[in-house]
């Protein structure tokens, strides 16, 4: 049957399901804006309307925003420097830097947007890092950027044909960032399967050998940093693997395997750290009279380069231990 352009013209235009979401989760999120100023106000709000229409218009994009205007942070512009922009789970309070690019705040919409619906996703409001060992500091810390990073892979993957801009900036631009959506690509060529490309790319995080350190030296410093404030009960609790897979999420499901978060490179840390740690540990619990944290000691060892050097036996990681304690005196 055919039919001449006129009266297709004609036709109604069908409201899908998506769509509606789609415009709905958009509204919430205008709603949420905070300008930094009324004299900015018109330009910001201008701003982030046309970063959300960028993220709406793929999948991944649309899914994130949906579950972001549940969440219900805040959105702010900020001048930054030496940041794309972060999200702030005490204030719930997400803030872009004004000085990128419309592709690189788009990107960054799904990256720290992903960090909120985490937040909200965990449910307890009354979790900080500083109550959980400083083992589960780098444990839930690693497996929420490597999420964010998952997804934003996939939104930036998801652009090579709804935003090109952005796939080729990445491709071209980011050598970071390109293996990972290398890695995104290479599994749906395969399989076409996006949640199998999902865990490859959370997975290939943590082969990310520069990124990963970069990011452990930021929980290093919260650490430590930590152990200097004459606060009492600091590190002391132990976080699930339950409740960090609670955060991780494909399209509303569990994509991350328990056995992943159990391996060796997810528990890994750098000896170096490890020894730092455990030192400003021994003299936080001398100064506060608290329980010392031995968790990093349990962490498998690993080099500076990524690679993780083989456990010891009884014996030989006895005497490792007893060392460490003689320079926490």
């Amino acid at each position: 049957m055919s039919e001449t352009v006129a009266e297709f013209m004609q036709k109604p235009v069908k409201k899908y399901a998506c769509g509606k979401r789609a415009e709905q989760a958009k509204k919430t999120l205008m709603n949420a804006f905070v300008a930094s100023s009324q004299k900015k106000a018109a330009s910001e709000k201008a701003q982030l309307e046309k970063m959300i229409d960028i993220v709406n218009k793929t999948p991944t994009g649309r899914e994130t925003l949906k579950n972001l205007s549940k969440a219900g942070c805040s959105i702010h512009f900020d001048g930054l420097e030496g940041m794309g922009g972060f999200f702030s789970p005490g204030k719930n309070k997400l803030v872009i830097n004004r000085n990128m690019s419309l592709e690189g705040m788009a990107i960054l919409l799904v990256h720290e947007g992903t960090h909120a619906v985490q937040w909200y996703l965990k449910g307890s409001k009354d979790f900080a890092a500083i109550n959980y060992s400083a083992a589960d500091v780098f444990r839930n810390g690693r497996a929420k950027e490597a999420d964010a990073y998952a997804h934003q892979t996939a939104f930036s993957y998801e652009c090579k044909t709804a935003y090109p801009v952005i796939y080729q900036m990445i491709m071209e631009k980011n050598p970071h960032l390109s293996g990972l959506l290398k890695t995104y690509e290479g599994e749906m060529e395969k399989s076409g399967d996006s949640e199998k490309a999902m865990q490859k790319t959370f997975t290939g995080w943590y082969e990310n050998v520069p990124m990963m350190n970069s990011y452990d030296n930021d929980y290093k410093t919260f650490v430590t940093g930590w152990l200097q404030e004459d606060r009492k009960g600091l590190f002391q609790k132990e976080l699930s693997d339950e409740v960090i897979l609670k955060q991780l999420r494909h399209n509303g499901k569990k994509y991350v395997s328990e056995d992943f978060l159990k391996s060796g490179i997810a528990n890994s840390i750098r000896l170096a750290d490890k020894q730092e740690i455990y030192a400003a540990m021994i003299g936080y619990a001398r100064k506060a009279g608290e329980r010392a944290d031995l968790s990093v000691l349990k962490m498998n060892d690993r080099t500076e380069d990524g690679k993780l050097i083989p456990a010891r036996n009884k014996t030989a990681k006895a005497a490792v231990v007893s060392k460490l304690k003689q320079k926490g005196r």
